[in-house]
């Protein structure tokens, strides 16, 4: 009888331990699904930013890098937090976000 019960009572604290790994590991997903939308938006926001400037001012699409007085990192100051930057070289808009352990790059070939 003794030995069930030290039985079972090992398979419960095993199954217990798993459970906890497994509902940690859930946390952690969904913080980085926040993370992820957070920088999939700025990404987004920043290759519409530079084709923008690719057409109307093509010399200040490199500057885009926020933190910075840039029109854009002062409209969503989220920006500055997340780290955006945007590259125009050779007809070829590059916009990545990171922030946190997570980052997203759009590139868009301009005609």
């Amino acid at each position: 009888m003794m030995i069930v019960v030290m039985v079972l009572s090992a398979v419960m604290i095993g199954a217990t331990g798993v459970a906890g790994i497994l509902t940690a590991r859930q946390i952690r997903q969904t913080a980085d699904a926040g993370n992820f939308s957070k920088v999939l938006f700025a990404a987004d926001s920043g290759l519409e930013w530079g084709e923008y400037m690719f057409y109307n001012d093509k010399a200040a699409c490199d500057k885009i890098d926020c933190p910075s007085d840039d029109n854009l990192c002062l409209l969503w100051p989220e920006f500055n937090e997340i780290g955006l930057k945007v590259k125009c070289s050779n007809n070829i808009i590059t916009s990545s976000a990171t922030y946190k352990n997570t980052s997203y790059v759009f590139s868009k070939k301009m005609q």
